[in-house]
């Protein structure tokens, strides 16, 4: 990461069940925007975004990235019980 452009909170609580043991407190539903510098040297846009319990549709689950002047915003919608694409933010 080369710099934190935003990060907005949404609202939304994990699942009862979804206990990840990363940080303290519950997770927490958001949108990140950072710049990124690749191992190649080209610079783009990481963006990860976090749906929960309770989060507004709008807001969908995964991340989408772009390199130069490429986005790749193919994003894979998680699978109901399969621990895979997902995301959650913890406050430090």
């Amino acid at each position: 990461m080369t710099k934190l452009v935003s990060f907005r909170p949404a609202p939304g609580t994990p699942p009862a069940a979804n206990i990840d043991l990363i940080g303290p407190g519950p997770g927490h539903a958001g949108l990140v925007t950072l710049r990124v510098r690749y191992s190649d040297g080209s610079e783009g846009v990481l963006v990860v975004s976090c749906h929960l319990v309770g989060t507004p549709n709008s807001v969908f689950e995964g991340i989408t990235a772009s390199m130069g002047f490429v986005d790749f915003w193919n994003r894979e919608a998680p699978t109901p019980g399969v621990n895979a694409d997902r995301t959650v933010f913890h406050f430090l």
